[in-house]
């Protein structure tokens, strides 16, 4: 079903937000016919821990545009089943550093398959220089948001957002 009526031009924002969808339903979709239980969320943060091992905690928020709390559950969640482990930075001991176990990279290849899979459906009948292009603007998209949505290395919030409780928690 092609919900476009072909009439006026999609905002960008819109035509982006769908593709990110179709990619991420299309992406569970596969996971779960594999026999997996994890959502594709969850499989985006083992794949980037593969390529950036020790990558601290912290650091995996921004990454991933997720809340705190958010990922640390599901750091919580993945260390339960063994996918993954914790250690205390060496010259700071606040930062956690992540680290994929022998279980949690054999999975990420796994999920690899998949990810590939999906990434042939999506560009199906799109030529390697339109999809290089398509990810430079995409990139370039992406830079101009975060330049302006993150100052000083955190995010700037909507005043909708900016509410604390008693205790600082937003």
């Amino acid at each position: 079903m092609n919900c476009h009526n072909g009439k006026a031009e999609q905002p960008l924002g819109k035509v982006i937000a769908t593709t990110g969808g179709y990619i991420a339903r299309t992406n569970n979709r596969m996971i779960k016919e594999s026999g997996l239980t994890l959502s594709f969320e969850t499989s985006i943060l083992i794949h980037w821990l593969s390529f950036n091992p020790g990558a601290a905690q912290h650091d995996l928020r921004h990454c991933m545009d997720r809340d705190k709390a958010r990922i640390a559950r599901v750091i919580d969640s993945l260390e339960k089943q063994g996918l993954v482990r914790r250690e205390i930075d060496r010259e700071d001991r606040r930062i956690k550093r992540i680290h994929l176990t022998e279980k949690g990279r054999k999975l990420d290849a796994r999920l690899s398959t998949i990810r590939h899979r999906v990434q042939d459906i999506a560009t199906r009948e799109i030529s390697p220089e339109e999809i290089r292009r398509c990810r430079q603007t995409l990139e370039k998209i992406i830079n101009n948001l975060e330049n302006e949505n993150f100052r000083g290395g955190e995010p700037v919030q909507s005043p909708k957002e900016h509410t604390t409780d008693q205790e600082g928690i937003q």
